[in-house]
């Protein structure tokens, strides 16, 4: 999913920034 924040991808999802980065 489009994330605005590594940090947020990773709290709210609770996986690697990287993996979140891809939309």
């Amino acid at each position: 999913r489009c994330v605005t924040s590594a940090v947020d991808a990773y709290l709210v999802d609770g996986t690697l920034p990287a993996a979140n980065a891809v939309c």
